[in-house]
């Protein structure tokens, strides 16, 4: 009875190691490239693709069911099958991605560049929550110029404070207290003009990273080694009684602040330190340690 249960359990564990197999298999892939010749009647391209830093020419068959996705400037059509292949931008030379299941059918054909997002940064000069309309002070050419925009309900509305961030939609992210007149401000719009994104105040730089030299808990001050190119360099910070001071050690993790935070015992030369400041050269936060991984979860 034991070995019929043991066989059994070998087999549950082999077939879902085979079925997981199965799953990382089944991926499709995209191959993009250039047009090298398309033949709409009989629903077929070759693309010439890049392997292995080598051109190399690969067929493809378009089904009647696969998207054909053509990009012109700041327009986009969607067609359906070889009726694509009959656009006119659908030639030699252009710019392709070709999208494929794990059976290798084509899915999709997307022709052209997609127009990217567009970005203007400035400054902020007014802003009406209610109407969900912000104006910025933008240059253009050397010059400014006052640009409004229009914030949708999905406009996500990111506000930096420091090393703060919050995460905010659409016309109740304008009626934060940091939205107001001379903040930074960069609006992203899709390239039909539509407000997709609000970023409010600078974003905190990466922090600097290295390997703790020497502290100095009473003057509040610590130095850092810091790999910089080819060469390491070391640099003093100076902590304020508002920098936070997080310290890993293992699964454990503290949160202390200002100068008492660099009398723990983990403040010791050699161990890896990460030092966030804000964008005046303030020390916002102080890491020591290195974060635990985190666990998967069984699936």
């Amino acid at each position: 009875m034991l070995r019929k249960c043991v066989w059994a359990a070998l087999v549950l564990v082999l077939a879902a190691g085979v079925g997981l197999a199965a799953q990382k298999e089944k991926k499709g892939q995209t191959a993009a490239g250039t047009i090298k010749n398309v033949d709409a009647a009989a629903g077929t391209l070759t693309v010439s693709v890049k392997v292995k830093k080598e051109a190399t020419d690969k067929d493809f068959t378009i089904g009647d069911a696969t998207k054909v996705v053509v990009f012109d400037g700041n327009k986009k059509k969607e067609l359906t099958g070889k009726d694509g292949l009959k656009d006119e931008l659908v030639k030699e030379g252009v710019a392709v991605a070709v999208v494929s299941d794990a059976d290798g059918k084509v899915t999709e054909l997307r022709v052209g560049n997609p127009p990217k997002p567009v970005t203007a940064a400035g400054t902020l000069k007014k802003v009406e929550a209610a109407a969900g309309t912000l104006t910025v002070s933008v240059k253009v050419k050397k010059e400014l110029t006052d640009k409004e925009f229009k914030v949708e309900d999905a406009t996500k509305v990111i506000i930096f404070d420091g090393d703060e961030r919050k995460q905010l939609a659409g016309k109740d992210g304008l009626k934060d207290g940091l939205v107001k007149e001379g903040v930074a401000v960069a609006v992203v719009s899709s390239p039909e003009g539509k407000v997709t994104e609000v970023r409010v105040g600078t974003p905190p730089k990466p922090p600097a990273t290295g390997t703790l030299k020497k502290v100095d808990a009473a003057a509040g001050t610590l130095t850092v080694s810091i790999k910089s190119k080819m060469e390491t360099i070391d640099k003093d910070f100076t902590i304020t009684d508002a920098t936070k001071v997080i310290v890993f050690s293992g699964e454990d993790k503290k949160e202390l602040a200002g100068k008492d935070g660099l009398k723990n015992d983990q403040f010791k030369e050699g161990v890896a330190v990460a030092v966030s400041s804000s964008p005046d050269g303030k020390v916002t936060r102080v890491q020591i340690g290195t974060p635990p991984k985190k666990k998967k979860e069984p699936k």
